[in-house]
């Protein structure tokens, strides 16, 4: 049992750690003292996140070590979208949306793989905090979007909220 945790929790642990350097990145990218407060807490979470996941990892007799994100692809296009000057608000809501999105398929993944009781605990918790905070991150991004556009959203949403756990990478739905 500990193998698949250790495994677990270290294959979960690099999207985290990219998700806290991300949300540094967004912060220092805006003006808006709003914005900032929320990538700056959303920073802290993933920061705590990393932090539990490598303890954990130890406490079972494991190293703790980073490896491939999922989340890497999504940030090298990030940054190739800030060189070109295109970090306004509404892009930087739109990348923080996705990147919460797809932080919540990797806690599902992880918790699809039979992790003990204290890891479970950790991801449970993990997969909760980026689904308030993608609910949170979609909500200010309806400031910059279009009513009908919301309305359709919000319904795919929903659809998507009220399937099973434990979804392909495929499923998850980037705003658009």
């Amino acid at each position: 049992m500990n193998e698949y945790s250790i495994s677990a929790m270290r294959h979960l642990l690099p999207d985290v750690e990219l998700g806290a350097d991300q949300y540094l990145k967004y912060a220092d990218a805006t003006q808006n003292p709003e914005l900032q407060r929320v990538f700056q807490r959303i920073q802290a979470d993933c920061s705590n996140d990393a932090e539990a996941i490598r303890t954990r990892v130890r406490e079972l007799g494991g190293k703790p070590k980073s490896g491939p994100s999922a989340l890497r692809a999504l940030a090298k296009f990030s940054d190739a979208v800030s060189a070109l000057g295109g970090r306004d608000e509404k892009s930087l809501l739109e990348s923080a949306v996705s990147n919460e999105y797809i932080r919540a398929m990797c806690f599902e993944t992880a918790l699809g793989r039979g992790l003990e009781y204290r890891c479970r605990e950790i991801a449970e918790n993990g997969l909760e905090r980026a689904k308030q905070n993608a609910d949170q991150l979609s909500e200010l991004l309806c400031r910059y979007e279009d009513p009908e556009e919301v309305r359709r959203y919000r319904e795919e949403l929903e659809r998507i909220n009220h399937q099973p756990q434990n979804r392909n990478a495929t499923e998850i739905l980037p705003f658009p």
